[in-house]
C-alpha cells in the first residue's frame, strides 16, 4: 500500500501541469507590472515637484497662481489645485 502512495505522489498529474503559467509568461507579466509601477513613480514624482514649486511661490506671497492640470498616468487629467 505505501509503495503504491508514494508511485501515485510521484507520477506527474497533467491537469496541473498545464494550468501552471511558463515561467517567461511570468516573467512577461512581472516586467510590465514594473514598468506600469515606474510610470506611476514618476507621474507622482513629478507632481510632488510642481506642488513644491507652488507652495515655494506660495511661500514667497505668489499669488498670481495659475492652476495646472497634471497626468497621472492612471486616471484622466487630476486638477491638483483642488
Amino acid at each position: 500500500m505505501h509503495s503504491v502512495l508514494i508511485k501515485r505522489m510521484e507520477r506527474p498529474r497533467p491537469e496541473k501541469q498545464a494550468a501552471l503559467p511558463s515561467v517567461n509568461n511570468v516573467v512577461e507579466k512581472q516586467t510590465v507590472l514594473i514598468k506600469k509601477q515606474m510610470d506611476m513613480i514618476s507621474s507622482l514624482s513629478s507632481q510632488l515637484d510642481e506642488l513644491r514649486q507652488r507652495m515655494a511661490a506660495i511661500e514667497d506671497g505668489g499669488s498670481a497662481l495659475s492652476k495646472p492640470t497634471v497626468t497621472t498616468g492612471v486616471a484622466d487629467a487630476v486638477d491638483i489645485a483642488a
